[in-house]
């Protein structure tokens, strides 16, 4: 996404030239995190309903302006979190909620790939840890979302952010977390790792195991799901129904490079 270099400036007059008359339903935001709260605090005074890139903001102070504004203007406000609006995902989600591999003890979330951002060393919010950017805010946002989808309010975590060398961007991250349901679990992500091992997530519960795993580059497409369950030498390839997928057809699905649009 372009933005002329006065854009800071001139976004609140576009903003009332573009939304004023009401010719348009809805606004997508996809800027960085530092840009969106006053942009959607306005669209929301306006009325519309916003859709948000993630993070949502750069701070918690950004955050809250934006939650006050969609609850006091009513209008539907969404951030965009794809994973678990994928098939293998809420087939995982269902199997882990119907307590086939038991109690949840541990969880391990690994995502290992090379960002374009990265590898053309783009100087970009992206790879720039400011502003609610970096690989924290672009990738990692998605794993504290998806990790709660799954398995429930995190109640504790410690972390450590690891820069790229001679460079002023982050390159990996590693996270210890404690569930309010009493189980523990990790998180490792880089975004730096050439040929890397791809997104892991493992689910280890007293009876059994569930694993959604993509070693593919692609971001969404690629991913499978495997049960084991005590008795079972070996976890087993879970299908996914094509009625499921009949509701998400691969076209549908945003391109890897659509994660963050801005």
């Amino acid at each position: 996404m372009s933005r002329p270099a006065d854009w800071r400036g001139t976004a609140p007059h576009v903003h009332n030239a573009g939304w004023r008359y009401g010719f348009c339903p809805h606004r997508k935001v996809a800027v960085p995190p530092d840009l969106q709260p006053t942009i959607a605090q306005r669209a929301l005074e306006l009325g519309k309903p916003v859709f948000l890139e993630e993070p949502l903001a750069a701070d918690l102070v950004g955050a809250q302006i934006i939650l006050e504004s969609a609850r006091k203007s009513a209008r539907p406000t969404i951030i965009d979190f794809n994973f678990p609006e994928l098939p293998s995902w809420q087939r995982a989600k269902a199997i882990l909620d119907g307590g086939a591999i038991g109690r949840l003890q541990n969880v391990v979330v690994t995502w290992n790939f090379e960002s374009r951002a990265t590898r053309l060393h783009l100087d970009s919010w992206k790879t720039r840890g400011e502003g609610g950017g970096g690989l924290l805010g672009n990738f990692v946002s998605h794993c504290f979302h998806n990790l709660e989808w799954l398995c429930g309010f995190i109640s504790g975590l410690a972390a450590r952010v690891f820069a790229l060398p001679d460079r002023n961007a982050d390159g990996s991250v590693a996270v210890a977390l404690s569930f309010a349901s009493g189980a523990g679990g990790s998180l490792q992500v880089s975004g730096t790792s050439f040929l890397g091992s791809g997104h892991h997530i493992e689910l280890y519960g007293d009876s059994g195991t569930l694993v959604l795993s993509n070693p593919t580059t692609d971001y969404f497409r690629g991913f499978e799901l495997r049960l084991g369950r005590q008795g079972d030498d070996a976890l087993k390839l879970i299908a996914i129904g094509m009625r499921m997928r009949s509701h998400f057809p691969i076209h549908a699905l945003p391109r890897s490079g659509d994660l963050c649009a801005a």
